[in-house]
Order: C-alpha cells, then sequence, then structure tokens
C-alpha cells in the first residue's frame, strides 16, 4: 500500500509539472502583434517605435528586423519595442521576432544619403551674435568688425544672430543685406525669430552662404526662437545643409531648450546631406556632452565641434558657450580647427570660428 501511495503522489507531481510547462509554452508561444509603428520613414539611425503585444519581457527573446537587417533595440517591454533604424538595409517590411515566432509589419522607407562622390572638402563656418540692443550706435562697428573676419578667411557659411531689419531702432537699416555686402557672401536668408513686426521692421536670424542656394526653409520653435536652413550646391557633384539656430538663452528654462531640440531635430531628421548647426545653442557646460540639450542633438547623430569648448559670452552674469558649431554626417569627417576669437571692440560676445573636413 506504502508503494501505491509512493508512485501516485509521484505520478501526480509529475502531471501537475506536465502541465504547468504545457502552460508555460502556451504564454510563450503566443504569437507577437504589431498595432503600429512609427515614424514609418527615416534616416539610419532613427528611432521607431513599434506599439504590440505579446513581446518578451526578455530581450534575447525579441528581434526586430528591417528588410532582413537586424536593429538595435533601446528599449522594450511586452507591449512597446524601441529601435534604431540600421545601416545597410533599404526600403521594407518591419519584421518583429519574439522567441522565434514572426509577424510582419508595415513597410519602412529609408532616406538614404547620396552615393559617395570620392570628394573631400574642408567647410569653414563662422558664428556670432550681433547685440542688438547694444546700441544702434555700436552695432555697425560690430557688422563690420565680423564681415571681416568672414571675408578675410574666406569663409563657406556664416550666421549672424539677433539681427534688426529695417527697425526704428536700427535706423530702418536693412542689416541682413548690409552684412552680405560688407562680408562678400552674396547667398542668405533673414528669418524672423520675433514673427510679428517689432520695431517697425523685424528681428531675427540670418543664414549667409558664397555657394549658391538650392533649397531654404525656416521654422518657428516657439517663445520667439528660430531655425533658419540653407541647403546648397557645395560642389558641382555635392550638397551641403547649414542651419543658423537662435535657441533659448535663459539657463533657467531647460524644459523650453530641450522642446525646441526636439523640434530641431524632427525638422532635420530627413536632411541627408552633410549637414552644420551652428548658433546661439546656449551650452550651458564646457563639455558639451555633458549638457542635457546637446544629448539630444547627440541622440540624433551630431558630434560637437568641441569636447572642451570656452565661453563665448554670459547670460545673467553666468557665463555660457552662446555660439557653438555642430555637424552630423553619414560618412567620415572631422573637425581641423575651433576657435573662439577676440570680441568686437565695445562688445562681450565672443565669434566661434570653425573648420569641417567632409568626405563625400
Amino acid at each position: 500500500m506504502k508503494h501505491f501511495s509512493f508512485f501516485y503522489v509521484l505520478l501526480s507531481i509529475l502531471f501537475f509539472s506536465s502541465c504547468s510547462k504545457d502552460n508555460e509554452n502556451t504564454e510563450r508561444l503566443d504569437a507577437p502583434v504589431v498595432f503600429s509603428v512609427s515614424p514609418l520613414g527615416g534616416r539610419p539611425g532613427t528611432v521607431v517605435t513599434i506599439e504590440g503585444k505579446n513581446f518578451s519581457r526578455l530581450r534575447v527573446d525579441n528581434k526586430v528586423l528591417f528588410n532582413g537587417v537586424e536593429a538595435n533595440i533601446i528599449h522594450f517591454n511586452e507591449n512597446t519595442i524601441n529601435v534604431q533604424a540600421p545601416e545597410g538595409s533599404n526600403d521594407g517590411p518591419i519584421t518583429v521576432q519574439v522567441a522565434g515566432q514572426s509577424v510582419d509589419g508595415p513597410t519602412f522607407g529609408f532616406i538614404q544619403p547620396p552615393a559617395p562622390t570620392g570628394e573631400t572638402v574642408v567647410v569653414k563656418v563662422l558664428s556670432f551674435g550681433i547685440h542688438a540692443t547694444a546700441g544702434a550706435a555700436n552695432v555697425p562697428g560690430f557688422m563690420e568688425y565680423y564681415a571681416n573676419i568672414a571675408k578675410t578667411r574666406d569663409v563657406d557659411f556664416m550666421v549672424a544672430r539677433e539681427v534688426d531689419s529695417v527697425t526704428t531702432r536700427g535706423g530702418k537699416v536693412d542689416r541682413p543685406l548690409v552684412l552680405s555686402e560688407l562680408s562678400g557672401l552674396p547667398y542668405y536668408q533673414f528669418s524672423r525669430a520675433i514673427l510679428t513686426p517689432y520695431q517697425g521692421g523685424y528681428f531675427g536670424i540670418s543664414v549667409y552662404s558664397k555657394h549658391r542656394i538650392v533649397e531654404k526653409f525656416d521654422l518657428s520653435l516657439g517663445d520667439n526662437r528660430v531655425l533658419s536652413l540653407l541647403k546648397v550646391q557645395l560642389t558641382e557633384k555635392s550638397q551641403v545643409a547649414f542651419g543658423g539656430v537662435q535657441m533659448e538663452d535663459v539657463l533657467a528654462q531647460q524644459v523650453k531648450r530641450n522642446n525646441q531640440a526636439k523640434i530641431l531635430n524632427s525638422a532635420l531628421n530627413d536632411v541627408m546631406v552633410p549637414t552644420i548647426l551652428a548658433g546661439g545653442i546656449f551650452l550651458l557646460n564646457q563639455e558639451p556632452k555633458q549638457d542635457p540639450t546637446f544629448q539630444l542633438f547627440e541622440h540624433e547623430g551630431y558630434v560637437p565641434g568641441c569636447t572642451s569648448c570656452g565661453w563665448t559670452s554670459t547670460s545673467g552674469g553666468t557665463p555660457v558657450i552662446a555660439d557653438f558649431v555642430t555637424y552630423r554626417w553619414a560618412r567620415e569627417a572631422r573637425i581641423i580647427k575651433y576657435e573662439t576669437l577676440d570680441t568686437a571692440p565695445g562688445s562681450d560676445r565672443k565669434p566661434v570660428y570653425v573648420e569641417i573636413e567632409f568626405s563625400l
């Protein structure tokens, strides 16, 4: 009888253990389902959010493929997977694999960089703030000083922040045009930071190029801040994008600064030629990679022009890096020179001069 009881207990344990394993297998074998994918297109490295169900809580069980090329998973749970669109893929379906089971989601369209041309070019950039409120009598001298730097260094691109255009306080002078004439940079765009008329004219930012403009646009970042972008024909075979920006300069407004960076990143996500961003980014730390706003740019592939930078201005008595240059490019690029130059006579703001080598 005792033997019978022993075998009965043993069989019961085996039976319930088997049922338990079957239940585990049933849960594990539930097929993944994809509800949505956003965005449905972008550059390699674009962060893509996949919403669905039956994803695994174990990283090793989850795999996401873009037309057969595995993507890097950034974050995941049972209902959401965030990945980066991988290099080396092209247009095709997004496939989610969970513990060996697969489901195809919608097609993702890749925006690829142009084919290599074999060219190597050095691009020269100058960025500064005019300080329009410093006094109308001083501003023409500032403009001449900065324009002379641009001319003697033969810059390719220039961004001038805080520019008055035919305002009352500026003597109704079209300062964006005057800067173009003084610097010898014939192609430019003036973008309003304050969208409504100001002082009888307008106030904003000017971006300049010595190369022919192919395309241009501007975008309000909110709170009287703006992005002004040019796409130019740098060589016969290659184009470059140059953006001038004026972001939030109040140190305590970190949320505003981050939101402006997100708007800017979204607007430039589809630009696949070498992209240079310069102007008033207003870093709070001399090491850009520690600055919370620049970290948002770095997440999108931007490389800082300097890793240990000098102060260029003050905000409320606190030193800041007002003018700053960063770039993004899918192929090889490097900083040749990054200089914080002397202030103009009577000014407290230092311009920044940068040389970047791009392999096109």
